[in-house]
């Protein structure tokens, strides 16, 4: 074989990837859009978002949910208990603090320009988070919407860092939806995570369906990173969710130009928009073969990439 022939063989073609933190649409924002249509909604909607905020949500916040965030752990919350294991579901007092919480995150979607949310349901999703409710949702992560969208629809317990726990409201709200506390400090911390998403999503119990975003990151939707593992350890069926964002020039991902101008500022550029819309698709419940039980890492890449198949983009590690 000849120096040439084994150079051709050596040349292998790499479909292209799409950058998954890659996001300029501030900077790239035409100039009509940005002093003109934004102007526009500046003194027309804006205003009418700013009201609801400031005066009906923040209101609602301080009225009704301090004063309930403040005793809900002396009366009915997460009582110290000696081992983990023991901590049970809250039952109808959990879904006496939850519903006004599921409706404050639909009003912050209302004042960010989400006047309207689509929902389709695959043949064999879980038709509602009250009936047939799925044991684990797995997400794509796009936006800093993602956490209210699901908190009005699936009203969720999640996994997320013990220093939440500390916030004032917050904490005892991430308590009400009962997430799953990582201490990173503690060694043994991922153990006990992954211990109780196994308990927390035994078939017949009553804990509330867990959300785990598995990519673990934000990225601009184009493409889906790797997805960890944990989810995929309860060896239970997934309800695989897509969550997909669209505004004319605005890219709502929190990546990119958004990270960079910092949260605030992105809220207020969603306000300023026209409308956003989000477009949430329930997949067919994924039921893992025995194969995809004893392998974890094969679960979780069978998911992503029918995950991927569906949203019609590629994927990276």
């Amino acid at each position: 074989m000849s120096a040439k022939q084994s150079a051709k063989l050596r040349v292998r073609t790499v479909p292209l990837v799409e950058d998954p933190f890659v996001n300029h649409s501030i900077t790239d924002m035409p100039c009509w859009w940005k002093y003109g249509v934004q102007v526009l909604v500046g003194i027309t909607l804006f205003p009418i978002r700013l009201a609801l905020l400031l005066f009906v949500v923040a209101p609602f916040i301080l009225i009704c949910l301090i004063p309930f965030s403040s005793c809900f752990n002396s009366c009915c919350g997460n009582k110290k208990v000696a081992n983990a294991e023991d901590e049970q579901p809250h039952g109808c007092c959990r879904a006496c603090w939850v519903y006004p919480l599921r409706v404050l995150n639909r009003l912050l979607l209302w004042c960010f320009g989400f006047f309207w949310i689509a929902v389709t349901k695959k043949k064999g999703a879980t038709p509602t988070c009250c009936n047939g409710k799925p044991a684990v949702i797995v997400a794509n992560h796009t936006a800093l919407m993602d956490a209210m969208f699901m908190n009005w629809f699936y009203a969720p317990m999640a996994v997320g860092k013990a220093e939440i726990k500390k916030i004032p409201v917050a904490g005892n709200a991430a308590m009400a939806f009962q997430a799953i506390f990582v201490n990173r400090k503690n060694p043994n911390s991922k153990k006990e995570v992954l211990r109780d998403i196994k308990t927390r999503t035994k078939e017949g119990t009553a804990w509330p369906p867990l959300l785990i975003f598995p990519e673990g990151t934000c990225t601009n939707g184009k493409v889906l990173v790797q997805f960890k593992r944990g989810p995929f350890t309860a060896q239970r069926p997934v309800q695989p969710l897509l969550l997909r964002y669209w505004s004319p020039y605005f890219n709502l991902c929190a990546c990119g130009d958004n990270d960079r101008v910092g949260m605030v500022k992105s809220f207020l550029l969603m306000m300023l928009q026209p409308f956003n819309s989000l477009h949430v698709t329930l997949m067919p419940v994924y039921t893992p073969s025995t194969e995809e039980k004893n392998n974890a890492i094969l679960f979780a890449n069978n998911v992503r990439t029918a995950m991927a198949k569906e949203m019609n983009v590629g994927t990276t590690e």
